[in-house]
């Protein structure tokens, strides 16, 4: 964690030039080694408890600390409002660049030799203040703001690789696009029926990332409609914009698997073909979004919820 922290350039871990400049005892560094420690806490406690818990813990395992004695909750408030957002993202990217190593301890760091990436989004209500309601906004109805929060999880290493966090009116498929360099060659995306598309097919294919993606029965593509009509259980097919199939516009090649039966059938759309992953891989390999389903939902509800997010400014 510490390499991780460093790791992220020094003028990235100020809000601005003059932040952290006056030789104050909380460094960046002490910073966003206590914010992180406090997340395990989900808010149950005060600061000052967990400062002075804090304190005990890191004299014991020997880190350096600015003082003898805690620092007080208000600099600590102070202090968070001089460091950027943008500062813990990067620390997750430094995070993920060693992950091969510390997934050696487990068990199964891939599927058949590929990692599985999984993206999912939520809508999460914050706390009330003025510049939360301009930053996110409002829902009709709605007393709160709300945000729209998405992450990038490793399936198989069940950890987080990106994130992003918007206003709610931004849709998770443009989240997943600003996360698409994140995912590295060879590995695997897979995705729930909220967002398949023209674009997004045509994105994927483009920047030749393997998927599998749920669609659905019905609203869905033509290709799919008549998939289903044919009682197939798996086919190639084509897949362009209603516009584009006559005119000879951008088109998507790719194949249609369907299992499970009855209100639990699943229809996946995928590249991967079937000399290397029959259907029953393809069930297999959109079973271990659950594995970002976990996840994400321990990181929505003990970070982001509402009564459990701390701060009332969009960069906190």
């Amino acid at each position: 964690m510490r390499e991780a922290i460093k790791g992220v350039p020094e003028d990235h871990r100020r809000i601005s030039p003059t932040a952290f400049s006056r030789g104050g005892k909380i460094t960046p560094e002490f910073l966003i080694t206590f914010l992180l420690a406090t997340v395990t806490d989900s808010n149950r406690r005060g600061i000052s408890h967990l400062l002075d818990e804090f304190w005990e813990a890191a004299s014991k395992a020997g880190l350096d600390l600015p003082q003898a004695s805690p620092v007080s909750a208000s600099a600590i408030t102070q202090a968070r409002a001089k460091l950027p957002s943008t500062a813990m993202r990067e620390v997750l990217w430094n995070l993920v660049n060693r992950m091969p190593d510390g997934c050696a301890a487990r068990q199964s760091p891939t599927w058949r030799g590929r990692r599985v990436l999984a993206i999912d989004g939520q809508k999460l209500n914050t706390n009330r203040s003025d510049e939360l309601k301009t930053t996110f906004g409002v829902p009709n109805g709605c007393h709160c703001p709300q945000l729209l929060f998405s992450v990038l999880v490793d399936c198989c290493a069940r950890m987080p690789v990106d994130f992003e966090i918007d206003s709610y009116r931004v849709s998770e498929r443009e989240h997943m696009s600003r996360m698409l360099d994140s995912v590295d060659d060879g590995a695997i995306l897979v995705l729930d029926r909220g967002y398949p598309s023209h674009d997004v097919l045509q994105d994927l294919v483009e920047r030749k990332i393997d998927f599998a993606i749920r669609v659905p029965r019905s609203n869905t593509f033509l290709a799919v409609e008549e998939f289903l009509a044919s009682g197939r259980s798996e086919a190639w097919v084509t897949i362009a914009r209603p516009a584009q199939a006559q005119s000879g516009g951008r088109k998507v090649r790719v194949r249609l698997v369907r299992f499970g039966r009855d209100e639990d059938e699943t229809i996946c759309v995928t590249t991967l073909r079937r000399s290397s992953f029959d259907a029953a891989a393809i069930q297999e390999l959109y079973h271990l979004r659950w594995q970002a389903e976990e996840s994400f939902k321990a990181t929505s509800s003990n970070v982001l919820s509402q009564g459990l997010f701390r701060s009332a400014s969009a960069n906190g």
